[in-house]
């Protein structure tokens, strides 16, 4: 799943809150990008240009869908907990001066949304 598609499964979410969530995950869409096209033209074989690469690739084969799988799952009861989610994470990515620990929260908050709000059935 690449990310338009990403970004237009996430939109078609029935909750209320659903504008603050997709702008969170286009912000987190963007972030990757920019964050990648700074890295992944670089020569050589620099740490950060492995990482992003790696996060790209695994974003675009497993992360986007399970994202998209989650929200799938959320209702109104939720709306509280994931604006607080959004709040925090929001500022976390805006916040991080260094780009191997921004990369680092990359990975983390997909994984970290699907373990707060995945809805056991």
């Amino acid at each position: 799943m690449d990310r338009e598609e990403f970004l237009s499964a996430c939109s078609k979410s029935k909750v209320s809150y659903r504008v603050p969530l997709l702008n969170f995950y286009k912000n987190y869409a963007d972030i990757v990008d920019k964050i990648y096209d700074k890295y992944a033209l670089l020569d050589g074989e620099d740490q950060n240009k492995m990482l992003v690469k790696r996060l790209k690739s695994w974003l675009e084969q497993r992360a986007y869908s399970g994202i998209v799988s989650t929200i799938n799952t959320l209702d109104e009861n939720s709306e509280q907990k994931v604006l607080g989610f959004i709040h925090l994470y929001d500022y976390i990515l805006k916040s991080t001066d260094d780009d191997f620990e921004l990369i680092d929260q990359l990975f983390f908050v997909p994984g970290r949304f699907e373990r707060e709000f995945q809805q056991r059935k």
